[in-house]
């Protein structure tokens, strides 16, 4: 199931004349984000599910035609066995052929023929299924879309801190579900060229992150700090200092002091307006 946010809505400027908390105030300026990380991050850390990576499923276990009826048209589990992914004819107790696999999944259709599952539309966000809890400091629906994304804990390299130098980046956001959470997380990249980062970045931004990677020496980033992605959930209410980085990463800037272009990656106009949509339900855009 996806949530679709479909209509554009003005670019708001980067700083909005407005009144906010004196707590909020102690935040404005601390997008700096550095904050001296240390990636522990093992080197055999599983590289997050990235989008063409996967084959054809195989199967451990003979298909079966089950209690399907002759001619229909069955999703693998739905009285066939065989891959979720895939559609089958059923041919009674006989072995079902498959007639195509679903690139975005097969859907079970109750009382007719299943189908493939249509393609998302364009710039949708994928509202990710709920999983376990992944990692303490996380909003729960952030930890479902990493979970979503197959990012392990070991990944997880900062969720709420309060390092000074941060200056108050990482700090704690709200509650939601009965946890604590920053809804600034930092990803470790260990192992990942930059053409998997750049998937990476694209596939964190349709589960609902805007997100950065933060690489040594450039777009801003001091050379002397670890490289890694620095990701905010735009589903939940933020801080002033986290609101002033959506707004840039919104006009393609570096959400860091100098506000410069960010060159390492860029987003269709279509994204910045989806994720923007999300945002704007859960903070004001007066910021």
């Amino acid at each position: 199931m996806q949530t679709r946010w479909l209509s554009l809505l003005p670019i708001v400027a980067l700083v909005a004349a407005c009144s906010v908390p004196e707590s909020d105030q102690a935040d404005n300026g601390g997008d700096d984000d550095v904050h001296n990380l240390v990636d522990m991050a093992s080197p055999d850390e599983p590289i997050p599910g990235l989008a063409g990576e996967e084959t054809a499923s195989t199967y451990e276990e003979p298909l079966s035609g089950g209690s399907c009826v002759v001619g229909g048209s069955y999703c693998g589990g739905d009285k066939v066995s065989g891959d979720h992914n895939t559609l089958y004819l059923c041919h009674g107790k006989a072995t079902p052929t498959v007639i195509k696999h679903c690139a975005d999944g097969c859907k079970v259709n109750p009382g007719a023929d299943d189908s493939c599952a249509p393609a998302p539309s364009s710039c949708s966000i994928i509202n990710a299924p709920h999983a376990s809890y992944l990692k303490w400091g996380l909003h729960p629906d952030a930890s479902d879309a990493l979970q979503h994304l197959h990012v392990t804990s070991g990944r997880v390299m900062q969720t709420i801190g309060n390092a000074s130098a941060s200056a108050g980046t990482h700090g704690q956001d709200g509650v939601a579900g009965g946890h604590a959470y920053s809804a600034a997380t930092d990803l470790s990249v260990s192992g990942m060229s930059d053409s998997q980062i750049r998937v990476f970045l694209q596939q964190l931004t349709s589960v609902g992150f805007a997100a950065y990677y933060r690489s040594p020496g450039h777009d801003g980033w001091p050379s002397s700090e670890v490289r890694h992605i620095h990701a905010i959930w735009v589903g939940a209410p933020m801080k002033l200092s986290l609101r002033n980085q959506i707004r840039d990463w919104h006009v393609n800037r570096n959400a860091l002091a100098s506000h410069t272009t960010y060159t390492f990656y860029t987003w269709t106009s279509c994204w910045h307006s989806s994720l923007w949509q999300t945002y704007l339900k859960h903070n004001s855009a007066s910021n």
